[in-house]
């Protein structure tokens, strides 16, 4: 017992002594390769202890650090991060990388570190030139760098945006972007980008670093769907939902039954769909859309902020859906002051009418993220005339309002309204698994 005692202290002290584990393969090899050659007789039951103990060990500690090992903690991008990834970079989670390539002005670009999940690749990078960097010309503050995607094995991932600071003496400038998740069996990753170097040339760059999916931040939740659900002028399908340490995203389909143009139209086209975790509402972080090319379908992602832990109840609202509707409406036009018209539920105002030298001129206001009116003409004695031109200006204080032109020297007597784009309100809500 006492051999077996001061086998297992021995491998215990060399283990944490490692603070950076390499891979699983290479460590159980380690351990098979100081085990004593295999004997032709039967192995004591005690040692067959020995032995489980000693590989439980070393799986048990290689599965931790797959997961939260990070060898060093991001410094430098306090004033970048903020929010979740902040948090998560202070916990020390993702890759360091530390791989960087010069250019001929003198410019290095370092790629420090990068977090990987199956909802995104966020890749931590910084642009150095001690003679100072090419700024941006009309935006002195900015650099002229902008990250495309990022290819690798089975991996084509577009970007979705980031952030960047460049500090007082235009010498350094550090930032985030991020991508759409990458393949769980790259091991490299390049990274293209657009860049202009002081001489004033512009070109598409890249850069490859090494990649470790066995680091990538494990999932809390992945559930997949089969909801649908029928509107007036289409189907949303809710398919899928992955919660993962750096965001939450929902994706889905809508298939128009007559043209997508009526389902993108209204600003803020998704905003009615929420996520409430715990009976709290998760803050939303933005949504994509990908015209399919096919069937009438547009693909859709809802971006939100990480879940709360632990998690007791999910479930995603739809409170809202874009709307459209033929209504070929005349509203009079009985004086000259402003005039509101209640249409769907939704308010629209005529501001002011009056005549210039191009013609009639109407301001038309109405909030873009709740109704759109489409096939405006000014009704006359003679007939319908379509508007001209539409004019939008700061000077009148409203979400969307345009001056209206309409070459007529006639009077007006209504507008014309042929049809409406608009939020109509639903009462969906599905419950979220939590296995």
């Amino acid at each position: 017992m006492d051999n077996i005692e001061n086998r297992l202290a021995e491998e215990k002290k060399l283990l944490e002594s490692i603070k950076a584990p390499e891979e699983l393969e290479d460590r159980l090899r380690t351990a098979l390769n100081r085990a004593a050659p295999k004997r032709n007789k039967r192995i004591r039951p005690i040692w067959k202890v020995a032995a489980v103990v000693l590989i439980v060990f070393l799986v048990s500690s290689n599965q931790y650090n797959a997961f939260s090992y990070y060898g060093k903690l991001l410094l430098g991008f306090d004033e970048v991060v903020h929010g979740n990834l902040k948090e998560l970079n202070e916990q020390g989670m993702g890759q360091s990388i530390d791989v960087s390539k010069t250019y001929e002005d003198g410019t290095t670009l370092t790629i420090n570190g990068l977090m990987s999940d199956a909802n995104q690749l966020i890749v931590y990078y910084t642009l150095s030139n001690p003679d100072g960097l090419k700024v941006e010309d009309h935006d002195p503050d900015s650099v002229d760098f902008h990250p495309s995607r990022v290819k690798g094995f089975l991996t084509d991932s577009d970007s979705t945006g980031g952030s960047s600071k460049l500090n007082e003496n235009k010498t350094e400038y550090k930032g985030y972007h991020g991508f759409t998740p990458v393949s769980p069996f790259a091991k490299k990753l390049t990274m293209q980008f657009w860049i202009e170097f002081k001489d004033g040339t512009r070109k598409l760059e890249n850069i490859t670093f090494p990649y470790d999916p066995n680091k990538a931040l494990k999932s809390n939740i992945e559930q997949t769907f089969n909801k649908d659900f029928l509107t007036d002028i289409g189907t949303l399908s809710i398919e899928s939902i992955i919660a993962t340490p750096t965001m939450t995203e929902i994706k889905g389909t809508f298939t128009a039954i007559e043209d997508t143009d009526h389902f993108m139209m209204v600003d803020g086209t998704l905003d009615g769909v929420e996520l409430v975790a715990n009976g709290v509402r998760v803050s939303h972080s933005g949504w994509q859309s990908e015209n399919l090319q096919k069937d009438k379908k547009i693909g859709i992602r809802l971006k939100y902020e990480k879940l709360p832990q632990p998690m007791q109840s999910l479930e995603i609202k739809v409170k809202e859906l874009p709307s459209y509707k033929q209504i070929e409406l005349k509203i009079p036009l009985t004086s000259s002051k402003e005039q509101v018209f209640n249409i769907e539920g939704k308010q629209i105002r005529v501001k002011d009418i009056s005549r210039t030298s191009a013609g009639v001129q109407l301001i038309l206001a109405s909030d873009r993220f709740e109704i759109i009116p489409k096939g405006i003409s000014l009704g006359t004695k003679s007939g319908l005339v379509p508007v001209k031109t539409i004019k939008y200006g700061n000077e009148v204080v409203s979400p969307s309002a345009g001056k209206l032109i309409f070459e007529t020297k006639e009077e007006p007597e209504y507008l014309y309204i042929e049809e409406v784009y608009f939020k109509k309100p639903y009462d969906i809500t599905v419950q979220v698994p939590l296995e």
